[in-house]
């Protein structure tokens, strides 16, 4: 752990409170995992465990909560998954609460629930109250007790016991009231973690949002002067990628672990600048047409790229001779619109490349080599619409690792503040 991790962990330790800004590529959730185990280790005596009892790890999505669980498991902890098992990724089925109660119906089950088994065969009670009691005496022994947070509201039998320690991550994702749902259950310290300089909760009602539902918990703490700790170094973008970033969104405090020599600009496109994998790709002259899901710029490219250039550099940046290269194709959608779809069709059979496309929504908190990113947008009004949101900014240009390419039009893209910082930074 570095510096700042270790200053997150020991704070979360002595505070009754505690939030942690976790910027792109900082370690945000491997910290979290470090302080779980050590809360693990410390329980770890029966006088202490009954004095603590288990901890509940919760965080807004099933992906997240799967990634505390497995990273648990690799740490030997003995952890249990709250909520249905068809949720939950296939490896760690054999954790959640439903199957372990099979396994102890089947009489196969677990070693953490053997001391339950006299009591399966010596007393008849009710079959609901049978499996309620079996679920108890799991969660009780369990070290971490993991859920989505809904879900943490969403099991009678977490009802029966006291959560002191509650840990939540994605904190700046979900809403206000599923963050609460967790700290209800006992809370006595808790620990949120989450970056509100990147996207928050996705709402769909308007209903939601004049509720100021789009307003997490997190924001809310900050805004009443509890300040975050700042985990300060990231370790996935090249320097000069970090660069922009850590100025715009962190006022210069994000810091890099990482050399250059450690992230080798991606072969296959003609970087105007040899030693900065970050590229803008020019489209003034072009068309902005309107499809059923938003806007399509449908442009022509300057050089370096041709027409079809987003869908170009993707496949190009994906060919190159680094084995297992990602080039992940960033758009608004979705799916691809025709304009993107049918060139990338083209250039993945003949180029012989799997290029992924995601919206930069759907990509936030994941990373790949290369980021190119289609900024949509192409008008005489200046006209951003949710490209101007500098929340999406930050996550479109902080997913790669080695390289950045951003189809779009200056001229556009310049009407708002921290595009046009961009566009003359880079």
């Amino acid at each position: 752990l570095n510096r700042s991790q270790q200053r997150a962990i020991a704070t979360a330790m002595s505070s009754t409170f505690t939030l942690w800004q976790g910027p792109p590529g900082t370690g945000k959730t491997r910290t979290l995992l470090a302080l779980l185990e050590i809360l693990a280790r410390i329980s770890g005596t029966p006088q202490r465990a009954a004095m603590m009892g288990p901890i509940l790890a919760c965080a807004d999505t099933n992906a997240a909560t799967d990634n505390i669980v497995e990273g648990l498991l690799a740490r030997g902890i003995n952890v249990t998954r709250m909520g249905q098992p068809a949720k939950v990724r296939p490896f760690l089925c054999l954790l959640s609460l439903v199957l372990l109660l099979h396994a102890v119906a089947a009489r196969r089950q677990p070693a953490r629930v053997q001391s339950f088994c006299g009591l399966l065969s010596s007393k008849f009670i009710k079959a609901n109250e049978l499996v309620q009691a079996a679920g108890e005496s799991v969660l009780r022994d369990s070290q971490v007790v993991c859920a989505t947070c809904a879900g943490a509201g969403d099991d009678q039998r977490l009802f029966t016991a006291r959560y002191k320690m509650v840990i939540v991550d994605e904190a700046t994702q979900a809403t206000e009231p599923s963050n609460i749902i967790p700290l209800v259950r006992g809370a006595e310290c808790v620990v949120m973690a989450g970056d509100p300089k990147q996207l928050p909760p996705t709402l769909q009602s308007q209903g939601a949002l004049d509720a100021q539902l789009d307003r997490t918990l997190f924001d809310r703490l900050q805004e009443s002067g509890l300040g975050p700790v700042l985990l300060d170094m990231q370790y996935r973008m090249h320097p000069l990628i970090a660069e922009f970033p850590s100025a715009r969104f962190y006022q210069g405090k994000l810091k890099t672990g990482i050399s250059a020599e450690e992230r080798p600009l991606p072969q296959g496109l003609a970087w105007p600048n040899p030693g900065c994998p970050v590229m803008m790709v020019e489209c003034e002259t072009g068309l902005e047409e309107r499809s059923m899901t938003g806007s399509i710029g449908v442009t022509k490219a300057k050089s370096p790229a041709k027409p079809g250039a987003e869908s170009a550099a993707a496949a190009n940046t994906g060919s190159s001779y680094f084995n297992k290269q990602e080039a992940i194709l960033a758009v608004r959608y979705a799916s691809p619109p025709k304009p993107v779809a049918k060139p990338l069709e083209f250039y993945s059979v003949i180029m012989g490349v799997q290029v992924t496309v995601s919206s930069v929504d759907g990509y936030q908190g994941r990373e790949a080599d290369v980021i190119v990113f289609s900024a949509v947008r192409c008008n005489e009004m200046g006209s951003l619409g949710f490209v101007a949101d500098p929340r999406r900014l930050n996550v479109a240009i902080t997913r790669p690792r080695r390289g950045l390419v951003v189809v779009g039009s200056p001229n556009t893209l310049s009407s708002d503040g921290g595009w046009r910082g961009w566009v003359r930074w880079v």
